[in-house]
C-alpha cells in the first residue's frame, strides 16, 4: 500500500541539519513570495476593476449627455420647421388672396401636368 503522506525533502534529511534549515528557509521564502504575488495580483485586479468601472460610468454619462443633446436639437429642429412651414403657409395664403386668378390658373396648370404624367404611365 502506498504512503499517502506528502513527500518533502525535509523528511529525508536528518533533524536539525544545515540542509534541513536551508530547505525550511527556502520553503518559507517561497511561501512569502507566493503570498506577496497573490496580494499584488489582488491589488492589480482591484485597481483594474475600479478603472474599468470608472471608464464605464464616464462612457455612460457621456452617452446619456449625447442622447439628451441630440433629443433637444431634434426638438428644436422640429419646432423651427413647424414655424417655417406656418410662415410659408401664411405667405401662400396671402398671395392666393391677393392674386386669385393667377393662383387658380397655376393650380389648373399643375393639375393638367400631373394628369398627363399619370395618364402616360398607364
Amino acid at each position: 500500500m502506498a504512503n499517502t503522506a506528502p513527500h518533502t525533502a525535509s523528511t529525508d534529511l536528518p533533524n536539525g541539519s544545515a540542509k534541513e534549515k536551508e530547505f525550511d528557509k527556502a520553503q518559507k521564502h517561497a511561501k512569502d513570495a507566493a503570498r506577496h504575488a497573490r496580494a499584488s495580483v489582488e491589488e492589480a485586479y482591484a485597481e483594474a476593476r475600479d478603472t474599468a468601472s470608472d471608464a464605464y460610468e464616464r462612457a455612460r454619462a457621456e452617452g446619456r449627455h449625447a442622447y439628451e443633446t441630440a433629443q433637444l436639437r431634434g426638438r428644436e429642429a422640429v419646432e423651427e420647421g413647424r414655424l417655417a412651414l406656418a410662415e410659408r403657409h401664411g405667405q401662400i395664403e396671402a398671395y392666393v388672396r391677393s392674386n386669385p386668378t393667377t393662383a387658380l390658373l397655376g393650380a389648373a396648370g399643375v393639375g393638367l401636368v400631373l394628369g398627363m404624367i399619370l395618364k402616360s404611365r398607364r
